[in-house]
């Protein structure tokens, strides 16, 4: 499920709470359930969150997994299955800018982004 926020290249505040693990030989970001009154909080069930072009180390797709952790009171797994690859950072902003400035603007930059180049 899509958000206008998914759209506009919105990186959301906040830090992430789970843990980074290898299972399987993969990196895993790893969310709980908040533990309540001192207590562990045994888990529901599972979600694998499978993460979108922008990796696994983005940090929304990390805070959506703490926030699904919490709300529905899962363990949550964000695996790396791109082995560290990921969309280059500065697409999130060409997206937004895309869409804002025609399809011109959108070669421009995506030209500067596969050239390794800042755009601004």
């Amino acid at each position: 499920m899509s958000c206008p926020d998914c759209f506009s290249g919105t990186v959301h505040p906040g830090e992430p709470t789970g843990t980074i693990q290898t299972l399987y030989g993969l990196n895993v970001y790893v969310a709980k359930p908040k533990a309540r009154d001192c207590f562990e909080v045994a888990a529901k069930g599972t979600v694998v969150f499978i993460p979108d072009a922008f990796g696994w180390d983005f940090v929304n797709n990390r805070l959506l997994c703490d926030r699904y952790a919490e709300r529905v009171g899962c363990l949550v797994y964000l695996p790396d299955f791109m082995g560290g690859e990921f969309s280059p950072r500065p697409s999130y902003v060409a997206i937004d800018r895309l869409s804002a400035g025609g399809v011109e603007t959108g070669m421009t930059m995506t030209e500067s982004i596969l050239q390794g180049k800042a755009w601004n």
